[in-house]
Order: C-alpha cells, then sequence, then structure tokens
C-alpha cells in the first residue's frame, strides 16, 4: 500500500518509491522536472545527514524533510542518548513530514532493526542550493551495524526552538528547558540477536505462534 506523501514534498526526488529528504546525502540531479509520483534517478544515503544541509536547516528552522520553513509547532525526533545530552543533530520536522516519516521510514515504523554497516559508495557532488559540498558518507562509529535505540517525538512549540552550538562547530537542536507539549513513543530499542533467538525458542516451546522476528522491531502507538 503506497503512503500519502504530504503536499510540501510531492515535487521532492524519491528513490525506492520513498521522498528523500532534503537534509539526506545523495547525488545529483539537484534541479529536475519530475511529475509527483516518479522516480528522478537519485541515490539517496538513507539515515546519513548532509553536514551543510544540517546546519542549514537547524539554523534556518527548516523541516529536514522538505526543506520548508517550519511553523508554530515542530516535531523532534529524538533517541534516548540525545534527550540525555540535552541536544540533537537532527533537524525538526512539520507535523505532516513527520506523519509520513513514521510511516515510510524503515529506522521509525520498525522495518529495520540495525543501521547499516557501511556507507554507500557517493561520488562528492555541489549542491547547488546552500553553496556546500557532499562527500562520501562516513559511516557513524556510534551507529554503524548498531541496533536501532529508542526513539520518541517531542512536539515542540515554536517559543522553544533553540539552536545548540557544538564545541566542534556544529549545531543541532538544544533540548534543555524545553517542555514539550506532547511526547510520544515512535518505536522501542531493537532487541539484539540472543534475545530474539530466545523469544523464538520461547515462541515455539509453549506454541504461541509468534514469528521469530516479532521481537526485533517492536512498534508501539501513541
Amino acid at each position: 500500500m503506497s503512503i500519502p506523501v504530504p503536499m510540501r514534498c510531492v515535487r521532492q526526488p524519491r528513490a525506492g518509491g520513498r521522498v528523500i529528504p532534503w537534509t539526506t546525502v545523495q547525488t545529483s540531479p539537484r534541479l529536475f522536472l519530475g511529475l509527483p509520483g516518479t522516480e528522478h534517478g537519485v541515490t539517496a544515503a538513507f539515515g546519513a545527514l548532509d553536514s551543510a544541509r544540517q546546519a542549514a536547516a537547524v539554523t534556518g528552522r527548516l523541516c529536514q524533510v522538505c526543506g520548508q520553513a517550519l511553523e508554530h509547532l515542530s516535531v523532534y525526533l529524538l533517541r534516548s542518548a540525545d534527550i540525555a545530552n540535552g541536544h540533537t543533530v537532527e533537524p525538526a520536522l512539520h507535523l505532516g513530514c513527520y506523519a509520513y516519516s513514521r510511516r515510510a521510514c524503515p529506522t521509525l515504523n520498525g522495518g529495520s532493526d540495525h543501521y547499516r554497516r557501511t556507507s554507500l559508495n557517493l561520488r562528492t557532488v555541489q549542491d547547488d542550493t546552500t553553496g556546500g559540498t557532499w562527500k562520501q558518507p562516513a559511516a557513524d562509529p556510534d551507529r554503524a551495524g548498531h541496533a536501532h535505540e529508542t526513539w520518541d517525538a517531542w512536539y515542540v512549540p515554536a517559543d522553544q526552538y533553540r539552536v545548540h552550538h557544538g564545541d566542534n562547530g556544529s549545531v543541532g537542536l538544544s533540548l534543555e528547558g524545553v517542555k514539550p507539549l506532547r511526547a510520544v513513543r515512535v518505536r522501542n530499542a531493537a532487541l539484539p540477536p540472543d534475545a530474539v533467538a530466545l523469544l523464538a525458542a520461547l515462541a515455539d516451546l509453549f506454541g504461541t505462534g509468534a514469528p521469530a522476528d516479532r521481537g526485533a522491531c517492536p512498534r508501539t502507538h501513541s
């Protein structure tokens, strides 16, 4: 079943039927005259943030999915580590773009239980919007090959939007003092392989008929 695409995203390039988020590392063509619902010959490293666009989105209050200006309310996608650290590198999203991402993104919808082990081999391309240059996305040692963590969504009003400046010159969204209007559990952490195997063995033993991978990507609903 196809997932309805937000009107803000109908003219964005797609790969594998999915809208490529504006901040995702991707190959050219950057400019195209495509029709909604068509593929645009673009290769994307889903899950890898382009540093130039990530910074532009955070400082310019832009949505990470559509690249358009955020409004009175935005959604922060947060891992447990982000909440503990008090900031996140993930730019915010419109409500509609978040709703689409929650259904289309394997990390958020439970369709994937591990991060990609290695990065895609993408040639460096010129970013015609921010004037920066994309580099081949390097695998994040804190994520590459690891099981997905717990992800939450915070609904944050515009007057609590603050930029976090890291010691290394990076920027992100500050969570200090943020009181979300709503907090939603998007997905639980993926279980390690030995725990999945144990659950499968117990299911077989007690005849519950639960599939072997049922515990790998639990899905929760608000």
